[in-house]
């Protein structure tokens, strides 16, 4: 059975919020009482009238005065619009492919683990310039840029504690970024933009200047970066606000020898919570490989975490980082999600290969230019092609680095190997 149904709508949340603002007369039901579930009712993006939920303690209650009711009394309502968002959206999908739905159903599009978002388009590349520019949008939901090339730190779990990255600093092409950039922009590229790759983008003033370009040639993309926190603090954080950024991840470390407690990690949270006193922090969740504070700050999107790299991190450039034995047979879905591209102009696979590693130079997808070659040629280049080839499967095992790479692992369910099959056959 097909996972996602002919009746089945896959809809960005934008446009779903527009519909139901549109037909307030039908009864919009929501799947699970989940995270998602409830900042969107919380923020009153739209009106949810019924949740479904499994859990028999939670059927026949009331969440914000909203009633939760069980999948087979949805069944029984008339004129209503289910609408499936947060994790596990696969799993869902798997349930309620169980029943026939008279209404509609709409999939949140952002939400559906990307896996099930591939065709058979990305496979291939005998396109038109314009065939891949469109492709292009509708599936690459993160490009990911480095500014420039300085990290302060050199921390154990990462390449640059071999590789150089404070000597020289060395920066991207302005002409080459701009390029780029009027590249995205001929197709209203929306989604995010990422400042990090293996640089500490607050690190140097240029990323302040690069976010202002990007925000000037894409106003619609979401400018995100991932910090160490070593050079944040509210003038920082402020300058990059003001500059566009408007999403960003601050990690707190461990050394390699430390142990992995509340303590320990907190001990760590409350420097960097003195120094960014404009962002209202709070504890948010423990758990045993990971702890993780609620951030509020305007409107940009802030999580401050740390995770125990020891148990959920990826062996990478040689680094054993866990002890995790990885055979991988998994598909990955990064190299047709995500772009990355180094500070010397060079499109890579994935987030764990760097063209400054010797090791993965002949790794690359192609270099940037500022007269052609461009994003959308790259990412349809025959290289490109035969490396999403290659990792659009569960049976075959991976090559080096990929076999031992557990990063983004994608689980073998019955309706994942299926589809799968269903585009490579």
């Amino acid at each position: 059975m097909k996972i996602i149904q002919e009746n089945y709508k896959l809809k960005n949340l934008d446009k779903i919020k527009t519909y139901f603002f549109y037909n307030k007369k039908k009864n919009s039901v929501v799947w699970g009482l989940s995270r998602k579930v409830k900042m969107l009712i919380e923020k009153k993006e739209f009106k949810v009238d019924y949740i479904i939920d499994k859990d028999i303690k939670l059927i026949g209650t009331l969440y914000k005065s909203i009633p939760i009711i069980s999948f087979e009394d949805f069944l029984l309502l008339e004129d209503a619009i289910l609408v499936i968002l947060g994790n596990h959206v696969e799993y869902i999908l798997a349930d309620i492919n169980k029943y026939r739905i008279r209404g509609e159903v709409y999939i949140v599009k952002e939400d559906l683990p990307s896996l099930f978002q591939i065709t058979k388009e990305y496979l291939k590349n005998n396109y038109t310039i314009e065939e891949k520019k469109k492709l292009f949008k509708e599936l690459v939901s993160m490009i990911e840029i480095e500014p420039h090339s300085y990290c302060n730190r050199t921390c154990w779990f990462c390449p640059n504690s071999f590789i150089d990255r404070r000597s020289v600093i060395k920066y991207m092409d302005l002409e080459i970024l701009e390029q780029l950039l009027k590249d995205l922009a001929s197709i209203n590229y929306d989604k995010k933009i990422a400042f990090t790759r293996y640089s500490e983008p607050f690190g140097n003033e240029v990323f302040y200047d690069r976010l202002k370009l990007v925000s000037s040639y894409l106003p619609n993309a979401i400018l995100h970066a991932n910090t160490n926190s070593d050079f944040l603090n509210n003038e920082t954080l402020h300058k990059a606000y003001s500059s566009g950024l408007r999403s960003l991840f601050i990690q707190i470390y461990s050394n390699e020898n430390e142990e992995f407690d509340f303590f320990t990690i907190d001990t760590k949270a409350q420097r960097i919570i003195k120094r960014i006193s404009d962002v209202d922090i709070k504890l948010d969740f423990i758990r045993d490989d990971w702890i993780e504070y609620q951030c509020t700050y305007r409107n940009m999107s802030i999580r401050m975490y740390a995770r125990d790299f020891k148990k959920n991190g990826v062996n990478r450039s040689g680094i054993e980082v866990t002890n995790k034995e990885v055979n991988r047979t998994s598909p990955c879905t990064v190299v047709f999600t995500d772009v990355y591209i180094d500070y010397n102009s060079r499109v890579v696979p994935c987030c764990n290969i760097r063209s400054d590693n010797k090791e993965h130079k002949a790794m690359t997808f192609g270099k940037l230019t500022s007269m052609k070659n461009s994003i959308f040629e790259i990412y349809f280049s025959d290289t490109a092609i035969k490396w999403r080839n290659s990792l659009y499967n569960f049976n075959l095992k991976k090559k080096e680095p990929c076999i031992s790479c557990g990063f983004s692992i994608v689980n073998k369910t019955n309706s994942a190997v299926q589809y799968v099959s269903s585009i490579i056959d």
